[in-house]
């Protein structure tokens, strides 16, 4: 889901650079990050808390993975600080008259992002093939319950109900993947459409490019993986 969800947000900042809109694509990440730990954390809570709150407002409490957790809080810190160091060396370099340090920052910024992609490969091996129990909802819920047994703690007809059941999917994977394929077609061509019209937005409406790329275009790119999410 975080992958492909996201296939929006990638293919509208391929058209952006391939556009030179360089301080669009810089914002969107910002603001996708941004969008990610405040807004959608904020809903998914707001909205647990409605969904689990029970009828006599007695309702179960809402629990996560601390696995999962620090897992997800790690890679986090590695992303901030390999978009904090390429910007502070920057800050910290003498640019008068030397290209070779241009390049050594251009050097540095495309390794840390070999890094980040090579993180995410072993984030996925972690999380499908060696560590697969800890992402388990199942396996989470049986976690919670042997926990709650430990505590002698009898669960009440609401939690019970809150507990998630077992769904069959409703599409194959040939299916799924077409239709995957289909809608990334329909995305790059409104992705087209959709950054080219950011300079007339820009000069008919006299918003910047930096809050187009920090707020519209965060909220719009991960629509699904929000909407999944909450």
């Amino acid at each position: 889901n975080a992958t492909f969800g996201n296939a929006v947000e990638l293919i509208v900042s391929i058209v952006a650079l391939r556009d030179g809109q360089i301080e669009v694509v810089q914002s969107s990440m910002l603001g996708s990050i941004l969008s990610n730990l405040l807004l959608v954390m904020g809903m998914c809570f707001l909205f647990g808390g409605l969904v689990h709150r029970g009828t006599n407002h007695n309702g179960s409490e809402q629990v996560f993975s601390a696995a999962v957790a620090q897992t997800t809080c790690s890679l986090m810190t590695l992303s901030s600080a390999s978009l904090v160091l390429p910007a502070a060396l920057y800050a910290v370099m003498d640019h008068n008259g030397s290209n070779a340090k241009r390049e050594s920052i251009l050097v540095f910024s495309r390794g840390t992002a070999i890094i980040l992609l090579l993180l995410y490969v072993l984030y996925l091996i972690f999380q499908l093939r060696t560590h697969s129990n800890l992402f388990d909802p199942e396996s989470q819920a049986d976690t919670s319950a042997a926990a709650a047994d430990d505590d002698d703690t009898t669960q009440t007809p609401e939690i019970e109900a809150a507990a998630p059941a077992h769904q069959q999917p409703a599409m194959g994977p040939i299916a799924a993947l077409a239709v995957l394929v289909v809608t990334t077609v329909l995305v790059a061509i409104c992705a087209d459409y959709l950054v080219g019209s950011i300079d007339d937005i820009v000069a008919s409406t006299n918003m910047s490019k930096a809050f187009i790329g920090l707020i519209l275009l965060p909220i719009v790119g991960n629509a699904a993986e929000h909407v999944t999410a909450v």
